[in-house]
């Protein structure tokens, strides 16, 4: 403002200007609102949107400049939810709702709607819940207990793959952008003997499929055959369809049978979501440790690292 009064009037000094300026804003001063203009965040579109969109208000979406309908009641379902809470009920909840206006207590609201609800629908969910956790609890405690067995016909091991490893792995901030190589590394675990086998390889080698862990189970079984004989095999996994659970390994497993080299292949797919193998374990030593590597060029690299850290 000063500098516009100054090029139209040239002999007006700038420091009359200033001044007149600051006893313009005065008033503002002493509101305790400041020279700034003072923020409108209800005004702002992002907020005004959130707001309808918690109010079940129709509102355009801030991302896709789209218009959103107003929430209405839907159509009644089939299990007759209207006819128990009648439509009167179904009104009411969901004008009391949508006034509520915060995600929070909404979700509140509806906490306290189903503790009052059917209790026998509860209950269903909370013994559904307790057969999951007990399921998983069988698998851990199945590993922990093949790899007490002292059978020295049976052989028990967990196979994962570890998160892709990028290469090179540099620290220089133009490299985030360009395109790397991939090295993959699947870990064989020896339940009885607690040891680790790292199977490591690039994108430029192989992929990480079916074939892929089919492969390094084979050279598994021919390395600790040429140790001592066994006929029973159990291998536990995670239930990646892609990498465990299809029919390439399943044929694997009877080709193994059919040499008559192995009598017995027992294959357990851990309740997802309860996935945890020593693998991980191995896999969690691994990033700990390249964590404090700044540079890694080559799968080599990789290589040596992943050897210092198991």
């Amino acid at each position: 403002m000063a500098s516009r009064d100054s090029e139209s009037n040239p002999d007006s000094p700038q420091a009359i200007d200033v001044a007149s300026v600051s006893s313009e804003n005065e008033s503002e001063v002493e509101q305790g609102r400041g020279r700034k203009k003072p923020r409108k965040v209800k005004e702002w579109e992002n907020v005004s949107s959130k707001v309808k969109c918690n109010l079940g208000q129709s509102y355009i979406s801030y991302k896709t400049k789209k218009l959103v309908s107003a929430r209405v009641i839907g159509n009644p379902c089939r299990d007759g939810c209207f006819r128990k809470v009648t439509e009167e009920g179904v009104n009411n909840i969901f004008s009391e709702f949508w006034a509520l206006g915060s995600y929070d207590t909404q979700n509140a609201y509806i906490k306290k709607m189903n503790s009052n609800g059917d209790q026998a629908a509860v209950d269903d969910l909370i013994r559904q819940k307790k057969e999951h956790q007990q399921l998983a609890q069988q698998a851990q405690d199945f590993m922990k207990k093949i790899g007490e067995d002292n059978d020295p016909e049976t052989r028990a091991i967990c196979v994962d793959l570890q998160q892709t490893l990028p290469t090179p792995k540099i620290t220089a901030s133009v490299a985030y952008y360009k395109r790397k190589m991939w090295t993959y590394n699947l870990c064989i675990h020896n339940l009885k003997t607690n040891t680790s086998i790292m199977y490591l390889w690039d994108e430029t080698q192989a992929k990480r499929g079916s074939c892929e862990v089919a492969s390094c189970i084979k050279h598994w079984i021919d390395e600790e055959s040429n140790i001592a004989d066994f006929s029973q095999l159990v291998v536990v996994s995670d239930n990646c369809a892609g990498q465990n659970k299809n029919i390439n390994l399943v044929l694997f497993y009877l080709r193994e049978l059919h040499s008559r080299r192995l009598m017995s292949i027992d294959h357990v797919y851990l309740v997802p979501g309860h996935s945890y193998m020593a693998c991980d374990h191995a896999f969690g030593n691994i990033e700990r440790h390249l964590r404090h590597v700044p540079n890694l060029y080559t799968p080599e690299d990789y290589a040596y690292h992943i050897e210092q850290s198991v």
